[in-house]
C-alpha cells in the first residue's frame, strides 16, 4: 500500500474498534472517550513499523472479583496480547509477554498451542518489586531493554490527592472528595467498583516511571485500566459510570480506546503488519476462537462480564469478535 493508503487503512481499522458494544458510554459526548485521543491508534501503528528494531513488552491480566473462584483472570487481554506478541515475531522482531494470576497460564497455553513458546518468553508481573519506583530497573536488569510496553486491559490504581493535583491543576477538588474518598485512592477498580488489590499486583511503576527511550501505550474499553489517564479523569467522571470512583490515573504516551480490548491488540498487530506490506494471515477467527476455547478450559479464564467460564468476551458471544476479525482483514488485505 502507498502512504496515504495506509493512513487511511489505519482511519478505518480504529473505527472497527470504536464500537461501544457494551454501552459503557465510551462514545458520548464531544469529546468522547473514542475522539479524546483519536489520532493515537494511528501513530502507535506508525511508529512499531517505523522502528529498525522493535523490542515489546506486553502485559496484561484482569482478575474478576465475581468469578468463582474469586480473582480469575477474565478473556478480554490476553487473546490480543498473544497475537501482537505473534506479529512481533513474525516481523523478526521481540516480545516478550507478561501478566499475574491466572492469566499468565492462559498466555503460555496459547504461546505452546501456537508454537511459539521458544521464541516468546513469559514472565510473571508479581515478580517485580512491589515499589513503584523500583520496577523499571528491576524490569531492565532482568529481562533487557524494551522500545515499547504495551497494557492491554490491565488495571491501575485511582489518583491520590497530589496526582491528581499534578494531572488537573485546575480541576474541582470537591469533585474528587465526592466521586472518590480518600480510603479508595491509589488503588485499582474494576467497573462495578469491586477492590482488585488482592489479585492485581501493582505493576504500574513500569509505566509511570519508564525508560525515557520506550514509548508506553495503553489498550483499554472501561476506564480503569493503565494509560486511561492520558484521557483525564474528569472526561472519565463525566462519561463512564462510576467513572469517577475507578478511573486509573496512569497515563502512556499513546491511548487505544476501543470497545473490547482485545480488539484494539488485534487491530494494532493487523496495522503494524499492514504497514510494513504483510498481511497478516495468522489472524483467522477459528484459529482465535480454539484459542479462546482453550485458555478458558485450562487456565482458567472467564467473561469479564458474567464471571462464568466460558469462551466470550466481555458478555459478547463469538460471532461478534469473529466478524470484527474478517472486518479487520477486509481494510488490511
Amino acid at each position: 500500500m502507498t502512504s496515504p493508503s495506509i493512513a487511511q487503512a489505519l482511519e478505518k481499522l480504529n473505527t472497527l474498534i470504536q464500537t461501544d458494544a457494551a454501552g459503557r458510554g465510551l462514545d458520548w459526548g464531544e469529546p468522547s472517550l473514542f475522539s479524546c485521543q483519536k489520532d493515537d491508534f494511528a501513530a502507535c501503528a506508525h511508529h512499531l513499523a517505523a522502528h529498525p528494531s522493535p523490542r515489546l513488552l506486553i502485559i496484561t491480566g484482569f482478575p474478576i472479583a465475581l468469578a468463582e473462584p474469586p480473582g480469575t483472570s477474565e478473556t478480554d487481554g490476553p487473546p490480543g496480547a498473544l497475537f501482537l506478541a505473534e506479529t512481533a515475531c513474525r516481523l523478526g522482531h521481540q516480545a516478550v509477554l507478561a501478566a499475574d494470576g491466572t492469566a499468565l497460564p492462559a498466555l503460555r497455553l496459547g504461546l505452546t498451542q501456537r508454537g511459539l513458546q521458544r521464541d516468546i518468553p513469559t514472565f510473571d508481573l508479581s515478580s517485580l518489586p512491589r515499589q513503584p519506583d523500583k520496577q523499571t530497573a528491576a524490569l531492565q536488569r532482568w529481562h533487557g531493554d524494551f522500545t515499547h510496553l504495551i497494557s492491554i486491559e490491565r488495571a491501575g490504581p485511582t489518583h491520590t490527592l497530589e496526582t491528581f493535583q499534578a494531572a488537573h491543576p485546575d480541576a474541582d477538588i470537591s469533585r474528587l472528595d465526592k466521586e472518590l474518598p480518600e480510603s479508595a485512592r491509589g488503588q485499582a477498580f474494576s467497573m462495578k467498583g469491586a477492590d482488585l488489590g488482592a489479585w492485581n499486583f501493582p505493576a504500574h511503576g513500569l509505566f509511570e516511571n519508564p525508560d525515557p527511550d520506550c514509548l508506553t501505550i495503553g489498550i483499554g474499553d472501561g476506564g480503569n485500566e493503565l494509560g486511561m489517564g492520558r484521557a483525564g479523569w474528569p472526561l472519565i467522571a463525566e462519561r463512564i459510570p462510576r467513572g469517577g470512583a475507578i478511573a486509573c490515573r496512569v497515563t502512556t504516551h499513546r491511548l487505544i480506546v476501543c470497545g473490547v480490548s482485545t480488539w484494539g491488540g488485534w487491530a494494532l498487530g493487523a496495522g503494524w503488519a499492514m504497514a510494513r506490506g504483510k498481511v497478516p494471515q495468522w489472524l483467522e477467527p477459528g484459529r482465535e476462537q480454539a484459542l479462546l476455547s482453550l485458555m478458558v478450559q485450562k487456565a482458567p479464564l472467564v467473561d469479564g462480564v458474567t464471571g462464568r467460564k466460558l469462551p466470550t468476551i466481555d458478555g459478547l458471544a463469538w460471532y461478534h469478535h469473529a466478524r470484527l476479525i474478517q472486518a479487520i482483514l477486509q481494510v488490511v488485505r
